[in-house]
């Protein structure tokens, strides 16, 4: 179970890729576009693959070099390139890369390889299924809760400027 945890941040990754695409939104990422599809490609293939098996240690080994080469790749893009933007979760996504990025993809690679003994026993096919949901969990937290966040706030600054003419109605007052 440990392993869907750890593939989280992947499958969030590719769903929220796939939104900003669907919707046409400019390419974010310092490798680019080509680049992008094929680490999203990959990301995909190694998340599900930890998903699905039965015998974990060549996919969480696999797991574990995904999340060294995106620590890595990470870094190398902080020390050439310096504040690049980091096309992480789509292009909603406007955090440039930092060093707790590159820090947080070492600790994954580590909490990877210290999961290789765990033995995971699911139904043959069922890591198609645990990635689906993953990824529209993915898709619920990096698109649904910031979008929904904004919304709260739009509405509560459009709510502000009848707050004083609400006040006048003690029926109205929580």
């Amino acid at each position: 179970m440990f392993g869907l945890v750890l593939t989280f941040p992947l499958f969030a990754s590719a769903a929220s890729y796939a939104w900003s695409r669907y919707f046409g939104a400019e390419e974010r990422s310092p490798i680019g576009p080509q680049a992008h599809v094929l680490l999203i490609v990959a990301q995909l293939t190694i998340a599900t693959w930890v998903a699905s098996t039965w015998y974990p240690l060549p996919a969480r080994i696999a797991l574990a070099l995904m999340y060294l080469a995106l620590g890595s790749g990470a870094a190398y893009f902080k020390l050439t390139k310096g504040d690049v933007p980091c096309g992480c979760m789509g292009s909603q996504s406007e955090h440039p890369l930092t060093w707790r990025l590159v820090a947080a993809d070492l600790l994954l690679a580590c909490a990877a390889l210290l999961s290789t003994r765990e033995q995971v026993v699911f139904a043959p096919g069922s890591g198609l299924f645990l990635g689906f949901v993953m990824c529209l969990l993915g898709l619920l937290v990096t698109t649904g809760l910031p979008d929904a966040l904004y919304a709260l706030r739009g509405g509560q600054r459009a709510v502000e400027r009848y707050r004083s003419w609400i006040n006048g109605y003690k029926e109205l007052l929580p």
